[in-house]
């Protein structure tokens, strides 16, 4: 368990880094740290259980790897988007939660963003996490 545990913990911020310099979606080398930063924590508090049960359940293969990276992928962003509904209707109440949520989702220490770019940072994430943990087979061969 070992070695795909360092696989995936220096996999995922490399992967993520590559995919947002690809996309051109970092201004800056900030961003990019940031990026990293984020990727690192997830893969550790998210992609690294998810690899463990993939494990323990004989998914070693690229497919079922990809699906449960991409599943692990996705709970980042839509845990996001649960706390920042937590926090507005801590904030303002139903109805303030309602008129923020009718202009998009509202996201912790980002703020409201458009509907479209959070669908698309939902598809980035679940992207990341599948190219992340298909590549763990190289690690998970006997």
């Amino acid at each position: 368990m070992m070695m795909p545990a360092i696989g995936l913990l220096t996999v995922v911020p490399i992967v993520s880094v590559l995919a947002m310099r690809a996309f051109g979606l970092a201004s800056s080398a900030d961003d990019l740290w940031a990026v990293a930063g984020l990727a690192f924590a997830s893969a550790a508090l998210l992609g690294l259980p998810a690899l463990r049960w993939a494990i323990e359940h004989g998914r070693t293969r690229l497919v079922p790897l990809a699906v449960t990276g991409a599943v692990a992928g996705l709970v980042a962003p839509l845990l996001m988007l649960v706390s920042g509904a937590i926090g507005q209707l801590a904030h303002g109440g139903s109805d303030y939660a309602r008129w923020v949520f009718s202009h998009g989702p509202s996201l912790p220490w980002y703020g409201v963003m458009r509907w479209s770019s959070f669908y698309a940072l939902v598809g980035e994430c679940a992207t990341i996490g599948a190219v992340s943990l298909s590549l763990m087979t190289v690690f998970t061969r006997r």
